[in-house]
């Protein structure tokens, strides 16, 4: 087993290469962008300006987008039936491929990270460390100062991001596991995402239009999407890294309690669909057994899971922006429903590989497609009621 992971990552090498670049090349550029002048009014000197990104949220969009996809490429030999059949000759134990395969490609992406968080930081310091205040800049009206960041921080960032980014890996491969074929694996990650991305988006959605209040963060509407992870530690973390500040102390300042009740709720909720979905990957990676090799590259499964992951993404996703698309008018309306269908169709078709539905088939479409019209309708119903 050892010897196959440490085979698994000299074949994925140039994979390193490029990650390590991609990610370094970001570290460099994106520590290029930060600063470290604050101006304060001499009028008001309780008033301050100044930074508001500390350079990370780059390098955390390519290392979760990498997490997302990587799953893909682990799964070669359960797309190609002469590379299942090979695999399953080879003098190894059930699950030893798969481990291997997928454990190698973590440990690769890990490393890549890890040197581009050292390179970002190093750097970050070094010109914080030479930043000072340029006389073009200087003024009657305001003093400047140089700060120095709370490097601390870049600690427990760095380890939440690998865990979270763990758990973005086997969400992926919970989503990529249901099929047996490239093709299917991508629609299917991508509808996954859709409806983890939707489903307490439209929750949120409901609640801020009850709620009557204006208070929201974009960290409702994340859902437990990647997006989720990113958005969640660039607003913890920027500020404490700069200004040595609490996020959630400051969410409670500047919100109403209901807002702020409502922010936290939909944030937790978000989490534990996050790690519930991160956990059964890790069960499946663990304890499923690998289909047998007669379905590899086929798009068709023993189970449905595939089948219900794309409707209910579909639909989900329909329904969140279809409830948008009414709030404007019912020309918008009518145009979104034709691109969905025109896109539900085809997509699906793909799925199966077969554009000649049967009754059964068309009935789930029907179904799916009633259900978006009902909730974005009842959604509009509440928003025009409470809202105004």
């Amino acid at each position: 087993m050892r010897r196959y992971i440490f085979g698994s990552i000299l074949r994925k090498l140039p994979l390193f290469i490029v990650l390590t670049v991609v990610l370094c090349s970001v570290a460099i550029f994106s520590s290029n962008d930060v600063g470290f002048i604050v101006s304060h009014p001499i009028s008001n000197p309780q008033y301050s300006s100044g930074p508001t990104d500390a350079g990370f949220l780059p390098l955390i969009i390519f290392f979760f987008v990498f997490m997302t996809f990587l799953p893909l490429f682990s799964m070669n030999y359960r797309y190609s039936l002469a590379k299942a059949d090979l695999y399953k000759q080879a003098p190894y134990k059930k699950k030893s491929i798969r481990y291997a395969e997928h454990l190698s490609t973590l440990i690769i992406v890990l490393i890549g990270f890890t040197l581009a968080c050292l390179l970002l930081v190093g750097l970050i310091a070094f010109r914080n460390g030479y930043a000072k205040v340029n006389a073009s800049t200087t003024s009657s009206d305001y003093v400047y100062e140089v700060i120095t960041y709370n490097y601390v921080y870049y600690i427990p960032l760095y380890f939440l991001s690998v865990v979270l980014g763990t758990a973005q890996y086997f969400i992926s491969y919970f989503l990529v596991s249901r099929s047996n074929c490239a093709r299917n694996s991508v629609l299917v990650l991508m509808t996954g995402e859709f409806a983890l991305m939707a489903f307490i988006t439209v929750l949120a959605s409901f609640m801020n239009a009850t709620s009557k209040t204006a208070s929201f963060t974009y960290l409702c509407f994340t859902g437990a999407s990647p997006a989720l992870p990113i958005v969640t530690l660039t607003e913890i973390f920027n500020r404490a890294i700069i200004y040595n500040e609490n996020y959630f102390a400051l969410l409670n300042e500047e919100a109403d309690y209901i807002s702020t009740g409502v922010v936290l709720f939909l944030l937790i909720s978000n989490f534990i669909i996050y790690f519930t979905v991160a956990i059964l990957g890790v069960i499946s990676f663990t304890k499923e057994a690998d289909p047998s090799g007669e379905f590899a590259g086929k798009p068709n499964t023993k189970k449905p899971y595939q089948e219900i992951i794309f409707h209910v993404g579909f639909g989900l996703l329909g329904t969140f922006i279809s409830a948008m698309v009414l709030r404007l008018n019912m020309l918008s309306y009518f145009l979104f429903l034709v691109l969905f269908l025109a896109s539900y169709y085809p997509l699906y078709g793909t799925l199966i590989r077969n554009f000649k539905l049967k009754p059964w088939q068309i009935g789930i479409m029907a179904g799916v497609v009633l259900f978006v019209i009902t909730i974005s309708a009842i959604d509009n119903w509440t928003y025009n009621v409470y809202f105004y």
